[in-house]
């Protein structure tokens, strides 16, 4: 094969190998965790990088980020809306619905996705939403709209769009936890926006009152979006099989590093103190440790695994201790520290022949070897212990039939 079609060849895998990997959650910043700029005002979802509001949206859909001043009401977990934690990392979006189409007042999320739809292929389609405390209503109709172009106000207003995707959970009335929306869409083909919101635009729709006391809408905060071919694979935790290292060594875990997850390895027992957020990083244990590792894949999912990293010393053994002696028939060898590389025990007899050659692996577990005199009479023996190429011990054992 010419020199040619191979880098030919090369280039278009890579090319695959790196559309598999981009096109895993088809929408940017799901999280909303990337911002050009802190909110510090109302109507700033166009801070969150990608996202904005359709042009003329009759409200102005909010941006929460930790981020924010305390005291411009934006911040995370404490806002306008009351309370609430982002479901991951540290931001999440606000929609406000009123009741009466005659004040036409839906606020939408909107985004362009990072690639567009394939004609015929099934997508899933997942967000989750929570109730803002100072709601006064609770609703039902929240969906997703996809589009082959960014929409405006104006066609909201005009022209009743039906959402591919509808949430099926009935009222959304919890302000403590988030609710997953989702479902399957059959992609048309070119379709390259998403926007999340009530398309009630010019009728009513049914509600429940939550809070006598609250705003006179529902009003949601939205997080973690995605859409994904269906048959999109998902990779979970994996650290990998337990592992021993000598002491002052280092080693590399985990199995993978993958775009668009996110990895986390704390110690077992101290989860806040986050060790690293590499897929396969390097840790360096003075004693047996065990590592958690928790991934957010690309769909908001999490999935945890555990590892022991044995630690031992791998010092090359300075004491021994041979029993029994006399013995019968099996004599052990015990060392003050693991056995080491090129361990092997010869034996001798009275006038100095060689009569018995045990070689033995390398192995961090144990300090003891076993060498086994059964066929040879009774008498004095001598050992030589070497280790490499260089005599370490020499000794006498006596067997006694």
């Amino acid at each position: 094969m010419r020199k040619g079609y191979k880098i030919l060849i090369i280039a278009y895998c890579i090319l695959l190998i790196a559309n598999v990997t981009f096109s895993q959650n088809l929408v940017q910043n799901g999280s909303l965790e990337e911002y050009y700029q802190c909110p510090y005002a109302s109507g700033q979802l166009n801070f969150a990088k990608g996202w904005f509001t359709p042009l003329g949206d009759g409200g102005s859909s909010e941006y929460y980020h930790e981020c924010a001043d305390f005291f411009s009401y934006k911040s995370i977990p404490i806002n306008s809306g009351g309370y609430q934690w982002a479901k991951t990392g540290k931001a999440y979006a606000g929609c406000g619905f009123t009741l009466s189409p005659l004040t036409n007042w839906r606020e939408f999320a909107e985004t362009k996705l990072t690639q567009t739809l394939d004609s015929g292929q099934a997508y899933k389609v997942e967000f989750f939403v929570s109730l803002a405390d100072k709601s006064k209503y609770a609703i039902e109709a929240i969906g997703v709209y996809f589009s082959k172009d960014t929409i405006t106000w104006a066609q909201l207003d005009q022209v009743y769009h039906h959402p591919q995707v509808l949430n099926q959970n009935g009222f959304m009335s919890d302000t403590a936890n988030w609710v997953k929306i989702g479902g399957i869409y059959n992609a048309k083909g070119g379709e390259q926006f998403i926007t999340l919101g009530n398309f009630n635009i010019n009728t009513s729709f049914n509600y429940i009152e939550i809070n006598p006391n609250g705003w006179e809408m529902a009003y949601y905060y939205i997080d973690d979006v995605s859409v994904f071919l269906i048959d999109t694979p998902v990779s979970t935790a994996n650290c990998g099989n337990a592992q021993v290292i000598c002491l002052g060594d280092s080693i590399q875990i985990g199995t993978q590093q993958l775009e668009q997850y996110e990895y986390f390895w704390f110690e077992l027992g101290n989860e806040k103190d986050t060790l690293s957020k590499l897929g396969m990083p390097y840790f360096s244990p003075d004693t047996t440790t065990t590592y958690v590792l928790k991934v957010l894949d690309f769909k908001f999912d999490w999935s945890a695994d555990t590892i022991t990293v044995k630690v031992v010393d791998c010092t090359e053994p300075t004491t021994l201790l041979v029993y029994p002696n006399p013995t019968n028939a099996l004599v052990n060898f015990k060392f003050n520290s693991p056995i080491p590389e090129q361990l092997k025990i010869e034996l001798y007899d009275v006038i100095g022949r060689k009569i018995r050659v045990a070689k033995f692996q390398q192995n961090y577990e144990i300090k003891e070897v076993q060498m086994n005199l059964f066929n040879l009479a009774s008498g004095m023996y001598f050992y030589r212990v070497v280790i490499g190429n260089e005599s370490k011990f020499v000794g006498k054992i006596v067997l006694l039939r």
